[in-house]
Order: C-alpha cells, then sequence, then structure tokens
C-alpha cells in the first residue's frame, strides 16, 4: 500500500485511475445498507439501549429512545456528510491529492520497515 501510495504521488497528474465519484443515491444506499447489516451495530444498541429504560419499560419508552438514537445518528452522519461535501473540493485538487499521497505511503512504507525489523 505505501508503494503504491507513493507512486500516486510523483506520477504526472491525470495518470492512471480517475475515478468518477457515484451518485449520492447510491452513496446513501451504500452507506445504509453498510449499518442496517452490520452485527456490530445490532449487538451495540442491544447491549446499550436497555441499560437506559427503566425496569418495567412500556413499548413507549422503548420506541422514544430508540427514535432519539436514530435522530441523534442522521444529525451526526448529516454533519459528517456536509463536511466531507466542502473538504471534497478541497482534497479534489492534483497538488493535495498527490502530497497527501506521498505522505501516507512514506508514513506505510516507515510502519512496515518498522514492523520488519522487530521481529
Amino acid at each position: 500500500m505505501g508503494v503504491r501510495a507513493v507512486h500516486a504521488a510523483i506520477r504526472p497528474p491525470g495518470a492512471g485511475p480517475g475515478g468518477r465519484p457515484g451518485s449520492a443515491g447510491g452513496a446513501f444506499r451504500d452507506g445504509l445498507l453498510c449499518n442496517a447489516l452490520n452485527p456490530k451495530a445490532a449487538v451495540f444498541f442491544l447491549a446499550l439501549l436497555p441499560q437506559f429504560l427503566p425496569a418495567a419499560p412500556t413499548v413507549a419508552d422503548t420506541l422514544a429512545l430508540s427514535l432519539l438514537a436514530v435522530v441523534i445518528t442522521l444529525l451526526w452522519f448529516g454533519t459528517v456528510a456536509n463536511l466531507v461535501a466542502v473538504f471534497r473540493r478541497v482534497f479534489a485538487r492534483s497538488k493535495v491529492r498527490r502530497t497527501l499521497d506521498g505522505l501516507s505511503g512514506a508514513a506505510l512504507l516507515g510502519l512496515g520497515v518498522l514492523a520488519a525489523r522487530s521481529h
């Protein structure tokens, strides 16, 4: 991975795969499926939610707490999506992308060397 990232940093702009970004609907679908089908998310809520319910919870108590979790999650992902949209313009510039590729490639190569030397 480090070698590929360094190679991406030093190749001429416009060379290699450019990849057109997907649609917003496709990204939403992918994110929704990733979260909905993630067993860790279900286990997390099954373990966490009951701790905040009264000793004998009603269906309304459970639904209210679940709705609160959904609203907080939607607010969080909406914030993240808006921040990503803003920073996408910055990261889409060739010079910024190449600089990040070079830095991440150097870091990965360095970590690889350290891992190889530790054994």
